[in-house]
């Protein structure tokens, strides 16, 4: 019994010794985020609301996301292969769009994992919606929310 917890032990300890897992956070999916304004007496806050998609496009892509969903918060594809992309959301009786402009870069995590693409610099030069805020401007599984549509 001793042998074998010995044995146990060692294995624990030997595997802190094995080469870094590679942990990757790049992604190409921007995370947008819906809030609807709440006012109180004290004060003004916003509450996650969802919304009644018909369905959303990608511009760069004849893909159709979030046919006949109801969400506050959906993760879209950029355009990879420009610096630039248009979501346009279509609603029971109406549309409205989204247009963001990035920066790809590339960035050698080591030389076991290999080169990632980051997304950064996200932005926003154009929205039908009349409050939009970026939340995170780095495209990143580790990030919640890039961008906040707030009404």
């Amino acid at each position: 019994m001793r042998f074998l917890f010995l044995g146990l032990l060692s294995l624990v300890f030997s595997s802190c010794l094995t080469p870094p897992d590679c942990l990757v956070t790049a992604t190409n999916r921007l995370t947008i985020h819906f809030y609807k304004k709440v006012v109180t007496s004290s004060r003004v806050s916003y509450k996650d609301t969802a919304m009644n998609f018909l369905y959303i496009k990608v511009s760069g892509t004849d893909s159709i996301y979030y046919q006949n969903a109801t969400t506050a918060l959906v993760k879209l594809p950029v355009n990879t292969k420009t610096g630039s992309t248009t979501f346009t959301l279509y609603q029971p009786g109406k549309s409205d769009t989204i247009a963001v402009t990035y920066q790809a870069r590339n960035l050698m995590i080591s030389p076991e994992c290999g080169a990632y693409v980051y997304y950064q610099n996200l932005y926003v030069p154009g929205s039908s919606y009349a409050n939009v805020v970026i939340a995170s401007n780095l495209l990143s599984t580790s990030v919640a929310t890039n961008i906040e549509v707030r009404f």
